[in-house]
């Protein structure tokens, strides 16, 4: 069981070892020597930029690289250009936060409950500066029930994205509604009234959020937010849903684990975590926090979560690591089906009652239809199913020739 080993450069290059110490909010002196090593071995800046702005950490970047022990060794140009993307994101975040604060205020008029996550949330508990966690949109959980006063609310100014028929609406493969402002639309807002599909086989759902949420401050309005072992427990289904390619979920994590100002009860969250069926979507995040942020887990943590030694053999060969943590993985549909199928190894029976039982939709993940026969899906798992069986048959026999190859070499 690997714990608390960091990758070094040696694994990803400048580049990926550059970005992951340089968007450290507090880089300690070893953080600066090593940056300081690796902006004068001779970088392209434009690189590292460009993979700034796909990770979406272009503020943290610049938050570093800004203070005047760099600015011997930065190009004047590259630290204006990451000072003007800075403010477009402080720009950004300031209109979510000012548009928040008047959404806010008429849905407390309303008396609907709404609780604010991800992005807008953690910008506001976790870091020092709002401008430090950009986020694209505002997410909010409501309660079902106040979904046609929201719509109502929001109709005059926003445009609903995909609008549908009620009667179709509700349906288990719907979780969220997008509303984008029609003057503004780089506003986006998401309302939730559930986490997940009902056709994800994940039992952590939207009611526990409520359980120890509190409320902020948003200048003079007020929003819940849930308590920190419960954003813990969504960051880390959030970055597994995204096949592990989102660094600032990471970052996130990061914060929440490694700040002395949080006081996280992971009794609780091993509870959640066994109740729920989630430890291996855990353990993996966790697994990419300490190889990439160099994020400090305790040892009992480890051996909580660890996976068995099955999955933790087959899970490189599904996709490969270092390619998936630089987020260059080819993520075809038999791959997602795969990493799919191992974050789900709490579940075995159940997974297995909902393959043979109709209305098994795990390996389409997101279905394009909003409801399918479910002799169709049956057939459509089976059929899935001989694919995968083949695939991995294929990755390991690849995965041996090579073995083979390179022991000949």
């Amino acid at each position: 069981m690997l714990q608390n080993q960091p990758y070094t450069e040696k694994h990803w290059g400048p580049y990926y070892a550059l970005l992951f110490r340089a968007t450290k909010y507090r880089p300690d002196d070893t953080d600066r020597e090593k940056i300081r090593r690796l902006i004068q071995s001779g970088i392209n800046w434009e690189i590292l930029l460009n993979l700034a702005r796909c990770y979406d950490v272009i503020s943290l970047l610049y938050y570093c690289l800004r203070e005047p022990c760099w600015k011997d060794i930065i190009p004047g140009v590259v630290l204006a250009s990451l000072k003007d993307e800075y403010a477009a994101v402080c720009g950004l975040n300031l209109a979510y936060y000012n548009e928040l604060e008047r959404l806010l205020g008429v849905l407390a008029e309303q008396k609907v409950e709404v609780m604010l996550l991800k992005g807008a949330a953690l910008a506001q508990l976790l870091y020092p500066d709002i401008v430090l966690r950009a986020f694209g949109d505002v997410d909010l959980l409501v309660h079902p029930e106040h979904l046609g006063q929201i719509h109502e609310i929001m109709q005059p100014d926003y445009q609903l994205e995909n609008p549908l028929p009620a009667a179709r609406l509700m349906r288990k493969c719907y979780f969220h509604l997008t509303y984008k402002r029609k003057l503004a639309p780089n506003l986006s807002f998401e309302f939730h009234w559930n986490l997940y599909s009902a056709e994800d086989l994940i039992d952590f759902n939207a009611n526990r959020l409520w359980q120890g949420a509190r409320y902020i401050d948003i200048s003079s309005a007020k929003a819940l937010v849930p308590s920190l072992e419960n954003l813990f427990l969504h960051l880390c289904l959030h970055f597994s849903g995204h096949w592990f390619l989102s660094l600032k979920d990471l970052w996130d994590v990061e914060w929440i684990v490694s700040s002395p100002e949080n006081i996280i009860d992971w009794e609780q969250i091993m509870a959640v975590v066994k109740a729920s069926g989630i430890a291996t979507r855990v353990y993996y995040t966790l697994y990419f926090a300490n190889k990439l942020l160099g994020t400090d887990i305790e040892p009992h943590i480890w051996q909580a979560l660890t996976p068995p030694a099955l999955t933790r053999r087959l899970f490189p060969l599904i996709l490969d690591e270092q390619k998936l943590l630089c987020g260059e993985a080819e993520l075809n549909k038999d791959s997602r089906g795969m990493v799919s199928f191992f974050l789900y190894q709490d579940k075995w029976f159940k997974f297995l009652k909902r393959l043979l039982y109709p209305g098994v939709c795990w390996l389409t993940i997101y279905p394009d239809e909003p409801y399918i026969n479910p002799l169709t899906i049956k057939l459509k798992t089976l059929l899935r199913g001989i694919r995968l069986f083949f695939y991995i048959i294929g990755r390991f026999t690849i995965s041996l020739i090579r073995s083979l190859n390179y022991r000949v070499s």
